[in-house]
């Protein structure tokens, strides 16, 4: 009899647990701005204004911003309140995520760091696309991303995390010939420079 009132009291404290983070639109715990709220016709919470600061899904969001939801409740985006390490991903300000909860969107990194062996940027806007890696990566404002010898200005990788393309900033050369300001180069899998479909030719 002891057994069993102590396993109940353990899966009452597991649920319990569960409902306190509530990262996702069934919570319930959503701190919405009154009359902000917006529902699917199944009554389900799709998204609101935050009448305060919230965490969703690990994801610190900031009062007075437009939190979302996918149909399946998934937790859809929001702007950051700070900036934060998301699925390995140093976001900050607005960030979303695919159906599946993964990140899709990430407004700008927080940090430089790494991704298909090119230097990213602090202030660089990255989409993974739900697929774990970073597929596109695009700077401003002067700076800069950095592959072996070239630098860019936007990034394409591959789902493998091998970069395909990049679009260069200033002029710069390959077998002597020059290469144009803005020309997008193409790269095969050891990141070598190829004449790819639609990149620069030499």
């Amino acid at each position: 009899m002891k057994k069993v009132l102590v396993l109940v009291a353990v899966m009452s404290l597991v649920v319990a647990c569960g409902k306190k983070k509530g990262s996702s639109a069934g919570s319930g715990s959503v701190p919405c701005e009154k009359g902000s709220e917006k529902k699917s016709k199944e009554g389900k919470l799709v998204g609101c204004t935050l009448a305060k600061d919230f965490t969703a899904s690990d994801v610190p969001c900031k009062k007075g911003s437009k939190i979302g939801f996918h149909k399946n409740g998934i937790f859809q985006r929001c702007a950051m309140s700070k900036a934060a390490k998301v699925q390995g991903f140093p976001c900050k300000g607005s960030i979303s995520f695919d159906e599946k909860g993964k990140v899709y969107y990430c407004e700008y990194t927080s940090e430089e760091f790494k991704a298909g062996g090119a230097s990213i940027p602090e202030g660089t806007t990255i989409n993974p696309f739900g697929d774990g890696v970073v597929r596109h990566a695009s700077t401003n404002k002067g700076r800069k991303i950095v592959f072996g010898a070239y630098k860019c200005s936007t990034l394409k990788i591959k789902k493998d995390g091998k970069v395909e393309k990049c679009q260069t900033i200033g002029k710069s050369k390959i077998q002597d010939k020059d290469v144009p300001e803005k020309s997008w180069l193409c790269f095969d899998g050891s990141g070598k420079v190829t004449n790819g479909s639609g990149c620069f030719k030499f």
